[in-house]
């Protein structure tokens, strides 16, 4: 048997001797577990009521029948098996219209895309509400699975409490939100821009190097199509020549980022993002673990799947 467990309910890794046995039949209703914090936030459903009947295995101690499940001591949700380890939390977090929502389902779905490729095992879960994606993960048969949970998160919900319980943070940087890149891509006449909305990530940088510096940081530049130039002659500052920038390509090995190509695309991507925003270089350096990136949720997607398969590498579930 296991050492240790995580509840799917509340996300709070138990040990083995903190199992609890319920003994249900008397037919009283129970309360519900009360929500934890990441419940609150959509993360995960609610707890809901149970009855306690003969045929129902839920938790009650009024009576003396025999469960035969284990349950979590803290929301006293039940514990199936395959809970072995602990969860994988990744807050997606930017200022809004940064693309958050787009960026967890165009991830999900990359994920998906991956599992066929590969041949793993990717269990879809009910997150709670369409923001969040919540499944598990085998990369091989023998493999009992990780939860991992892609929330999204706004700046001000990134609470001490909240990131304790986090595997890592990928915070979106809008180009679109940059003065100079808007007047380029204007006279360029490519795409109408959303209106401005000065945004600051270097906010978001230095609240998580206050409040966890050792959480793995991926600072990604979205909506990279729309910076993506394929003509050789073209001149434009903050335009990415497809020839030049590994970034604007696809990995060529799918479902692992290698150590050279993790590191050409970081300084990449740090460079262009120092130059679009100089206060970001100095809020990370309190970082232990920060990399750079960039990223297109738009069809086809382009590098969604980077920033978190550089997270899940850092903790030790996928291959770097």
């Amino acid at each position: 048997m296991a050492s240790e467990f995580y509840c799917p309910h509340c996300y709070k890794q138990v040990r083995a001797h903190e199992l609890l046995y319920f003994k249900p039949s008397c037919g009283e209703k129970l309360p519900p577990p009360t929500p934890t914090l990441l419940q609150k936030m959509g993360v995960s459903p609610a707890p809901a009521s149970m009855t306690c009947t003969k045929s129902n295995k839920a938790g009650c101690q009024k009576c003396n029948r025999r469960l035969n499940f284990r349950a979590c001591p803290i929301c006293k949700g039940s514990i199936p098996s395959g809970m072995e380890g602990a969860p994988i939390i990744i807050a997606v977090t930017g200022a809004p219209g940064a693309g958050k929502s787009s960026y967890v389902q165009a991830a999900t779905e990359q994920l998906r895309k991956l599992s066929e490729i590969f041949h793993w095992t990717l269990m879809q879960c009910d997150a709670g509400n369409g923001r969040n994606s919540l499944f598990l993960l085998r990369r091989s048969h023998s493999d009992k699975g990780r939860l991992i949970a892609l929330a999204e998160m706004a700046e001000d919900a990134l609470t001490p409490n909240v990131m304790s319980a986090l595997s890592g943070i990928i915070v979106l940087v809008d180009p679109l939100q940059v003065e100079p890149v808007r007047e380029e891509i204007q006279a360029s006449g490519n795409i109408p821009l959303p209106a401005f909305a000065a945004a600051e990530p270097q906010r978001l940088v230095t609240r998580v190097a206050r409040g966890a510096a050792s959480l793995p940081l991926a600072i990604t530049l979205s909506k990279l199509d729309v910076l993506v130039a394929s003509d050789v002659g073209h001149t434009g500052r903050w335009f990415l020549k497809s020839d030049e920038r590994l970034v604007c390509r696809d990995s060529v090995s799918r479902g692992k980022l290698a150590k050279d190509e993790l590191e050409t695309i970081s300084c990449e991507m740090e460079s262009w993002i120092a130059t679009a925003y100089p206060a970001i270089l100095p809020a990370s350096k309190p970082l232990e673990k920060c990399r750079f990136f960039g990223c297109s949720t738009a069809a086809p997607a382009l590098r969604v799947e980077d920033p978190l398969l550089w997270i899940l590498s850092v903790c030790k579930v996928a291959n770097s």
